[in-house]
């Protein structure tokens, strides 16, 4: 959406948890410019974007009506990203990125990174 005089707004978006028990990352994103509209996640571990080991994406697929409510929008913002075998052993950390569907800037979701030990 950027050009012609519009502006790009930021994703918006929040790391609820890491579950080790369940091998689960899990949290919320969406979009300002196209929020009714799924958007993609991507999962770096140990690191930040450019110096962690990218771990993989899922996109938002899980229904969130209280982010919908909260925000006014409507459309499928959660998401459950499953650890990768590599990290599930040990203590890591996990940086999770919301991706810009106006190829701007992809910010990292509050509350992210999470850090993460299994037992």
């Amino acid at each position: 959406m950027q050009g012609s005089g519009c502006t790009n707004t930021l994703p918006k978006g929040y790391l609820d948890g890491v579950d080790p028990a369940s091998n689960d990352v899990y949290g919320w994103a969406y979009d300002p410019d196209t929020s009714s509209a799924s958007i993609t996640v991507h999962f770096y571990f140990d690191g930040p974007a450019g110096t962690g080991t990218f771990g993989g994406a899922v996109v938002t697929t899980v229904s969130r009506p209280d982010v919908n409510s909260t925000f006014g929008i409507t459309g499928i913002h959660g998401f459950d990203f499953t650890i990768p075998s590599a990290y599930q052993s040990g203590t890591h950390t996990v940086y999770a990125y919301a991706i810009d569907s106006g190829g701007g800037t992809n910010p990292q979701l509050s509350q992210s990174p999470a850090s993460f030990t299994y037992p």
